[in-house]
């Protein structure tokens, strides 16, 4: 039996590599995003919400977007579209194709663009 104010539910690995994987890169609200978007749900089998991921983060530790510091300025696709000035559907094909260097910490995730790759 747990201690009082604890549980014996574990949060599934993928939801757990995810996080620590997106964590100090992208927000909570993108983390949780995509967890949903990978239907991955809480220990408990609830959705994902920004205040889960961060509470999830405080317990392990984890760093935050805003903890973040130094390293190139990180663009979200849409960010890099409108920079480029194109559609990010332009964009997806530009990394699709290998014509645009870009990451993603998971299948599903946001991708993560260099903005001195544009």
């Amino acid at each position: 039996m747990p201690a009082p104010g604890r549980h014996d539910k574990i949060t599934p690995e993928e939801a757990a590599k995810t996080i620590r994987s997106m964590a100090g890169h992208w927000s909570d609200t993108d983390i949780a995003a995509a967890l949903n978007r990978m239907r991955v749900t809480t220990a408990h089998g609830h959705t994902w919400t920004a205040d889960r991921v961060r509470r999830y983060r405080w317990e392990y530790k984890l760093p935050s977007l805003k903890t973040r510091t130094g390293g190139d300025e990180i663009l979200t696709l849409a960010e890099a579209a409108d920079r480029l000035r194109v559609s990010r559907h332009v964009v997806r094909k530009l990394i699709r194709h290998g014509l645009l260097p870009a990451r993603q910490a998971v299948a599903k995730a946001p991708w993560r663009i260099r903005a001195v790759d544009l």
